[in-house]
């Protein structure tokens, strides 16, 4: 896995305290803060997808996406 390495902006937006996501050290990984629950995070056609890993425990992600 790659570390995590966000442009300022994404950096900037996902620090905030505001927000409702916590940024992962792996790219394209965020998980939701009231769940627990990593998304796998990507854009298709210039919009942003979020999609469910269904689990909360980073050591699942990779059996997570394995599932589908």
């Amino acid at each position: 896995m790659t570390d995590f390495d966000p442009s300022p902006d994404q950096a900037q937006a996902l620090e905030e305290k505001d927000s409702p996501w916590e940024a992962s050290s792996v790219a394209n990984l965020v998980r939701w803060k009231a769940s627990k629950v990593y998304f796998a995070r990507l854009k298709v056609n210039g919009k942003l997808i979020r999609k469910s890993l269904q689990t909360k425990l980073f050591s699942e992600i990779g059996r997570a996406t394995c599932r589908e």
